[in-house]
């Protein structure tokens, strides 16, 4: 592994990425007492792969978002009001709702260092988890440690499902399945209040697809997450809720 580090075009949460060396984090790892979601706080936003639909669509609304590459994500607030509304105060995600594995494989990630072409498990050193002498080593001594092994796995497996879920995400493109949806609610003085802007399986198209793309689309594993993802857009009367009911989006003008 490279000692390199990357600290531009990162994805969100990153900051100062490093490629794991032996040579030069010997003596660091990770305190696991020390985790907090605190860094996922202000996004009301996560990008999801589509093996996590059925699980996170019981919490969240899954959409499409984007322009040149979309890609779906989870939806934990409304942009206006920001933030994360399923984590409190002291960092904690609520533990009746799922956590995407984007969250949960921070600070790693699978990644192309630098000027090279390989991938590499790279650790987000600015994180507050990652210290001198922790309870959990990346190395012992010239070997990776249990954790960096399973870091290593989980992030691969990660890395596999999100390229499975851009081919699903561009198939869905591609046969004009992805339209525009807007998500409303209606306030007690009979206003409509828009709530978010998206995009979304159309399910008139969807419900009318040819055989052949119907069949490809059960072979390649696709309906189940669909279903999911449809289903899941009723939860946004549920983060309306979090912000104290539709009333505090309804508010007039002083």
């Amino acid at each position: 592994m490279t000692d390199q580090t990357q600290t531009a075009d990162l994805p969100l949460f990153y900051n100062e990425v490093q490629a794991l060396d032996v040579n030069r984090h010997a003596n660091l790892g990770i305190n696991p007492t020390a985790r907090t979601y605190r860094f996922a706080k202000d996004d009301n936003a996560i990008a999801i792969n589509a093996s996590e639909f059925e699980r996170a669509s019981k919490s969240y609304p899954i959409v499409f978002i984007g322009q040149d590459k979309m890609l779906p994500v989870a939806i934990f607030g409304l942009k206006a009001k920001g933030g994360n509304l399923f984590i409190s105060s002291d960092g904690t995600w609520n533990e009746d709702t799922y956590i995407p594995e984007y969250a949960r494989r921070y600070p790693f990630i699978f990644a192309q260092v630098p000027g090279g072409k390989d991938m590499a498990l790279c650790v987000d050193m600015s994180d507050e988890v990652v210290q001198q002498n922790a309870q959990e080593p990346f190395f012992n001594g010239q070997e990776a440690s249990t954790l960096t092994k399973r870091a290593m796995e989980f992030c691969k497996v990660f890395h596999e499902q999100l390229i499975a879920t851009e081919n699903m995400t561009k198939f869905l493109n591609e046969h004009g399945l992805l339209t525009t949806r807007k998500a409303e609610m209606a306030a007690p003085n009979g206003q409509v209040v828009p709530v978010a802007e998206f995009f979304a399986v159309d399910e008139e198209r969807f419900d009318n697809l040819d055989d052949d793309v119907l069949a490809e689309m059960k072979r390649r594993k696709y309906l189940r997450p669909i279903c999911a993802h449809l289903a899941s857009l009723t939860n946004f009367e549920r983060i309306v809720n979090r912000l104290g009911g539709i009333q505090a989006l309804a508010q007039p003008a002083s």
